[in-house]
């Protein structure tokens, strides 16, 4: 049975911490400015502004947030997005996410280590 989400539901997401950068998928046309908005679990919120790439994608950089915020450690962190509609406004409902031709309301973000998967020279018999 397919999955059918509805715009109340958040796309998961999990990147590795050890990034600098990482991508938020939002399905916008390329140039759009997108408004973000993103909550972590206690409730502080970040918020700030890109334009939407070639893939529709927004670029956010773990440098323009206190240390801290982003690690395996962290919790779940929400992030809505928003169009600018003028200079300096945004609009109040958020807009859905249109990741693989599926609308979804928010995205909720996860923090992995990064795992080696290198393999380990073993016991030599």
């Amino acid at each position: 049975m397919a999955h059918n989400p509805t715009c109340s539901e958040c796309y998961p997401l999990t990147v590795g911490f050890c990034q600098d950068s990482f991508e938020v998928p939002t399905g916008q046309p390329l140039g759009t400015t997108i408004a973000w908005k993103l909550t972590n679990k206690y409730g502080n919120e970040f918020t700030g502004q890109d334009d939407a790439d070639t893939d529709g994608n927004i670029q956010l950089n773990l440098s323009d947030f206190p240390e801290g915020t982003f690690t395996p450690y962290s919790g779940g962190i929400n992030i809505k997005i928003f169009t600018i509609i003028a200079e300096g406004i945004e609009t109040c409902d958020s807009l859905p996410f249109i990741i693989c031709g599926e609308e979804y309301g928010c995205v909720d973000l996860t923090f992995r280590e990064k795992t080696d998967t290198t393999p380990k020279p073993g016991p030599y018999y």
